[in-house]
């Protein structure tokens, strides 16, 4: 369908049909078939419920929230006047900083962003730069706690991003009317009900549709994130991977006499360079991208250990991402790994969920993971298939998990494969 450059009150209701035409050929079968539902859930009877997307990480939930607003819209013009639906402003919350930094640069065109919006990449947008002002939404990321209160300000985008801290303050209740958005989407439901995303759900729902989306449908507490009947949509690891929305996934475990960490990381860093030598030979990357590792420590001292062991033994390619580096050295490091310049990044706190880099198919853990929750989000970090760009990914890459027996994650892993991990242990503790 041919987009025409048209004033509009909403982009939308205007481009809905267009989009949705697009997204139909664009989107991976899934995340169109997501949409389609939510559109469903919103025009029958279920309009006041939230509505829950549960699919595995990697599985493109990013891209579900750049084009559901065009579904949504698209229902909704055919029961009443363009006027009337999706004049408002749509929030979408993350748990922190990096994933509403991501989810910014997806959503809408910034200067030192524009090669990684969602509707370009997929080309469900035409490139022309008139087109791409007038179709692709405008968006903000919420960098000030003040600006939640702000009417005005937050009524001014087509998109809010903003991580829950932002609304810890409380006066952004009494100063925002009920009605501001048309839709609120919650990015990495997991983690609610926190106190603070009740509070901003009970504030709008009674207005606004409500989409929540999750790798993992229960929090980290093992409740359910939202009761089972307000599924609108799930998509199961075992399809993810069939379908090769996902890479399927391979164990490598070593088991040594010594009771060392020191020795068990050792053996682990060695074998994650053997692993990627392999792969950069027999199963490279789409442009010979190199494979890069992920690797999660105790703490920040641990992860500083293993960075300094690994350039040691393998040159200066490891760093360390955690909260005892400061921001803008952070910044520095993140333009390093989107590059490809690193082979491992070694984390404590950071980036364990919501990070979108597909080269990276090494999942490396250094320490005792005990959350079911954090072990599912971690692994998922190296399930991202590499997408666009011309040649496909070799269905033979596969996401390895590399670790040690010391750390005791053989059943998390088992439980992780058969999907049962975190249902399992909400009956355990039931």
């Amino acid at each position: 369908m041919p987009f025409t450059k048209r004033p509009r009150l909403s982009k939308f209701n205007y481009y809905s049909d267009e989009v949705v035409s697009e997204c139909e050929e664009k989107l991976l079968p899934h995340q169109y078939e997501a949409c389609v539902k939510l559109k469903r859930w919103f025009c029958e009877d279920n309009k006041e419920e939230v509505a829950l997307v549960s699919m595995p990480i990697g599985s493109g939930k990013k891209g579900i929230i750049c084009c559901l607003p065009y579904f949504l819209a698209q229902e909704n013009q055919r029961q009443a006047s363009r006027e009337v639906f999706f004049s408002k402003p749509i929030l979408v919350i993350a748990p922190n900083l990096e994933i509403a930094s991501q989810l910014e640069r997806a959503i809408t065109i910034s200067p030192d962003g524009i090669d990684e919006n969602f509707l370009l990449k997929r080309k469900i947008v035409p490139s022309d730069l008139d087109m791409q002002k007038d179709a692709i939404p405008s968006g903000r990321k919420v960098e000030k706690t003040s600006d939640v209160t702000k009417e005005k300000f937050l009524n001014h985008y087509d998109f809010i991003i903003a991580n829950a801290q932002k609304f810890l303050e409380r006066s952004w209740e009494r100063r925002l009317p009920s009605n501001l958005f048309q839709a609120v989407i919650v990015d990495e439901a997991h983690h609610f009900p926190a106190q603070t995303w009740w509070r901003i759900i009970e504030k709008f729902k009674r207005d606004a549709m409500v989409v929540f989306l999750t790798a993992t449908p229960y929090r980290s507490d093992c409740r359910e994130v939202i009761p089972r009947e307000n599924l609108a949509y799930f998509l199961s690891l075992e399809e993810a991977r069939e379908k090769r929305v996902i890479r399927k996934t391979s164990w490598n475990e070593f088991g040594s006499e010594s009771d060392d960490d020191q020795c068990a990381i050792d053996l682990i860093l060695n074998e994650i360079h053997k692993i990627q030598r392999g792969k950069n030979k027999n199963h490279p990357l789409p442009n010979r991208t190199p494979h890069i590792a992920i690797a999660i420590a105790r703490n920040i001292d641990a992860a500083d250990k293993a960075v300094g062991l690994w350039k040691n033994l393998f040159g200066d390619t490891a760093i360390g991402y955690h909260s005892g580096v400061r921001e803008s050295q952070r910044e520095r490091m993140m333009t390093r790994i989107k590059k490809n310049e690193v082979s491992l990044v070694v984390v404590v706190d950071m980036l364990q969920e919501g990070f979108d880099h597909p080269p990276i198919s090494i999942a490396a853990i250094l320490t005792n993971i005990t959350s079911p929750v954090k072990f599912v989000q971690f692994v998922g970090r190296a399930q991202r298939i590499v997408r666009g760009g011309g040649e496909p990914e070799s269905p033979n890459i596969v996401a390895n998990v590399v670790t040690h027996t010391r750390f005791q994650q053989r059943r998390n892993y088992e439980m992780f494969q058969e999907e049962r991990l975190i249902a399992v242990n909400n009956q355990n503790d039931g």
